[in-house]
């Protein structure tokens, strides 16, 4: 029972911070041992139980609070108060909203102050700065906008598909991609010869994907609007 309590106060709270930096694509996915996932889960646990028990304690002035739900100011008080269920299950709630406000503040302003600090050091021994992704991956394929791309084997160009970017895997999952509108895309980017912004190529496996510049084909597209409307009019 002490070991599950103890989980619950000391663990859960700093996965849910976790959790949701790794939802907002601070994070990539990666598995983790044990001692990883309970170490970072512990660090993490830090700002989110003492902004907890403020909160709960802030709560407890204002409503005036029965003895039911107690007041909690040190560690001893929380492991006593947490053998009763609904003090175990408010705290959880709790942490949920509060994790969740750590985590973005941390994601929007935190990191990037922590990126400026460590690229500063980096730029005085010749490094490159780091990227705002965690990896090639999101920095290419995760994006908010609607991308042009080829995809296809260095050795086998000729089975290359063209197509709008639809869905993507996430980093370290299966590297799968989904393609929509191929023959319609594939007609204007061979047609209107759209220039390549970008390629990510895989060394391993030798797979390319090319991203073309979606300015240039934005026109293209309009250009083609043009001349089909120009023909259904004749």
């Amino acid at each position: 029972m002490d070991s599950f309590v103890g989980t619950m106060i000391f663990v859960i709270p700093g996965f849910f911070m976790y959790f949701w930096m790794q939802a907002f694509g601070m994070n990539p996915v990666v598995k983790h041992t044990p001692v990883e996932f309970t170490t970072v889960s512990a660090l993490l646990w830090i700002p989110v139980s003492v902004a907890t028990l403020l909160f709960h304690n802030t709560l407890y002035y204002i409503l005036s609070w029965s003895e039911k739900i107690n007041q909690v100011w040190t560690i001893n008080e929380m492991v006593k108060a947490a053998q009763k269920p609904e003090y175990l299950l408010w705290f959880l709630l709790l942490s949920v909203p509060v994790s969740y406000i750590f985590s973005a503040l941390w994601v929007l302003y935190g990191m990037k102050k922590l990126r400026d600090v460590t690229n500063y050091v980096r730029n005085k021994k010749g490094l490159a700065d780091l990227s705002e992704h965690t990896s090639v991956w999101d920095e290419l394929f995760l994006k908010k906008e609607a991308q042009i791309v080829e995809i296809g084997k260095i050795d086998k160009p000729e089975s290359a598909l063209i197509g709008e970017l639809g869905k993507v895997s996430r980093t370290f999952e299966p590297e799968r991609i989904s393609l929509n509108h191929v023959d319609y895309v594939t007609r204007i980017v061979r047609e209107k010869k759209v220039p390549v912004d970008k390629v990510f190529v895989d060394v391993k496996s030798g797979t390319y994907v090319k991203i073309f510049d979606s300015e240039k084909f934005q026109i293209a597209q309009n250009e083609e609007k043009s001349t089909s409307l120009l023909e259904d009019l004749k």
